[in-house]
Parts: structure tokens; sequence; C-alpha cells
């Protein structure tokens, strides 16, 4: 503070030689005090209406780098947890990282079996079986074959294993759609539970059981009475062909096996794609005396003895409580 010092002590400041050393002394501690106070306190800033207070102390302010972890996701255990079949989850600004659940092939479909439907497997060959898969076209979990009826109705084995997981003899509840249906861009497919597994199978091989029928009187009215053949094979093609249709032009699949069992020959086949907007096709049960020499490898002739038929509707369509397809 030069300015000062020369006040003090220079001519120019006379008013100043009359007071006593001790003013002057005083003075410029003042002097010297108020500079330090001007020089380390910051003025008290007032707010009109407001009541004046000590100046508020501030803190920098820091900034950290974006969150790159995906949040944490607490779950309570009592709560189970949802899935969801085709959806994606959006990131937000401030996380990156999106949670993404893997949708399932193809698109949703309305034309499928109703919950809780009862379905059974048609038009299989009896050498064969039906996958059961985790998605549609996706992994075989399970597999599903038609069984000598007087063995079971189904056999259903894990897969790759080959184990037998069940045998059920009832069509009732051995096969129950979930009611979910997915279409792909040449299959449809239908969710289903079997012997406690959940799976798909191909929409193409499932059909819901309609009213089963004595069809004999027709049958031997179109081929005639004591209708013989060297097989059982050669009599259920003949039988098949009676209710098959040439246009569209039916499938006839032999779906059990023919066997000879007490002298009675008996063969399953079922004739699909009829060109009916309901019924999908007829499960045939062909049965025939055997030859007189039955206990042979050929046992043959078989004769016509009688024929029933189970109406196979369209999975989607439905059966009512008569068995008429819907």
């Amino acid at each position: 503070m030069p300015d000062a010092t020369e006040w003090a002590a220079g001519p120019r400041r006379r008013s100043l030689s009359m007071a006593t050393p001790y003013v002057v002394t005083g003075l410029v501690v003042s002097v010297l005090l108020a500079a330090a106070c001007a020089a380390g306190e910051a003025p008290s800033r007032t707010t009109s209406g407001a009541e004046v207070g000590p100046a508020p102390t501030s803190t920098p302010a820091t900034t950290s780098s974006p969150e790159t972890r995906p949040p944490e996701i607490s779950v309570s255990p009592t709560d189970p947890p949802t899935t969801t079949e085709a959806t994606t989850q959006a990131p937000s600004a401030t996380d990156p990282v999106a949670v993404t659940t893997v949708p399932l092939p193809g698109e949703p479909s309305p034309f499928g079996p109703a919950e809780g439907a009862a379905l059974a497997v048609v038009g299989v060959d009896h050498d064969d079986v039906l996958n059961v898969r985790d998605v549609p076209d996706g992994e075989i979990i399970a597999t599903l074959g038609l069984l000598n009826p007087y063995v079971g109705l189904l056999e259903v084995r894990e897969a790759p294993s080959g184990e037998i997981l069940a045998s059920p003899d009832s069509w009732a509840d051995a096969i129950v759609a979930t009611g979910r249906t997915r279409a792909l861009s040449t299959t449809t497919w239908h969710e289903l539970r079997v012997a406690g597994l959940t799976g798909w199978s191909s929409a193409a091989h499932l059909a819901q059981l309609g009213a089963t029928d004595d069809v004999t009187a027709h049958i031997i009215e179109v081929l005639g009475e004591g209708l013989k053949a060297d097989t059982m094979l050669d009599l259920g093609f003949i039988v098949a062909e009676t209710v098959a249709s040439e246009e569209p032009p039916s499938r006839i699949v032999v779906s059990v096996e023919p066997f000879v069992f007490e002298a009675i020959g008996e063969i399953t086949i079922d004739v699909l794609n009829i060109g009916d907007d309901s019924v999908l096709g007829f499960r045939l049960g062909i049965f025939a005396d055997a030859g007189e020499d039955w206990m042979s490898e050929n046992p043959g002739p078989f004769t016509l003895r009688a024929v029933s038929s189970i109406v196979l509707c369209y999975p989607s369509r439905g059966v009512t409580e008569d068995g008429l397809c819907l």
C-alpha cells in the first residue's frame, strides 16, 4: 500500500502533522486492518425479502464416466420369474447394455388348438416317430411313436438318450395343447405338453380325435361281401382307397403295422387330406380273419371282418361334445 505510507509521512498531507503520534499510529493500523479484511473476506449476498446470512460455501462438482455395467436386478424369492416370448428391452441413456430375450422362430398364429385340448399323433409311418422340439424347428427333446393297441397307444422317448418316459394307453390326456401356435415360412408348429415335457411339434402330424364309428356295412356295400387279400397290408390299402379322395389327393399312411392276434389280423391306417375344411381325415382300424395256417410266417389270405373309423379333426377347429369336427 504505497499511497497510504506517503500520506502518513509526506509534506503534502499537512493536516496530519497536527495529530499526535498515537493518532497517526491508530489511523495506520485501522487502514491496514481494513485492507486486510477487504482482501480476505468475501462480501455477504443479500436477497430482497430474505434473511441476510453468511455466504454459502460451494463444493466443486465432479463428473464421472457413464456406467458401463448392466444394472443389478433383484428378484424377490416369492415372485416367480416372468418370460417374454419375443420382446426386447431398450437400453436407457445411462445404460448402454441392452437386455434381450431370444425370440421364437416365426410369428404367432391364431390357427391352433385351444389350451387344454387333447391331441393325437396322426400321419406318421409305423416305423417312424414324431419329434418334439424345444422351439419350432429347434433341437429334438423327445419322440412320439404309435404302438400296437394291445401294448399301448403311444410311446414317449427322451432324446437323444432314447429312454422311455411314458406309454399312455389313452389319448384323453396323453398330449395336451398349451394354446400357443407359431407359423414359419413353410410349416406351422403347436406347443404341447407330454410326459412332463413342454415342446413343439409339427401341426401336420397332430389332430383332435372325433367320434368313432363302425363303418363295416358301408365298406362291404362298396367292396362286396367276403373281400379277401393275401396280406393285411394289401387288404388295408384296398379299404383305405374307399374313403380317400382323388382331388386333392389323400395321403394314406400305415400308422400301426399289421399284426395277428388269436387268428385275427389288424392294421391301422390314417387317410388324410380328404378335401374337407373341418375334417382332416380318418383313422381306420381294419380287422380280418386270418387263414387256417395263421401261426405261420404267411398267415393269409385274410378275409375282411370289420372296419372302425375315428374322425380326425384339424387341431385349430376343435371337436363338439358329440365328436363332430367344428
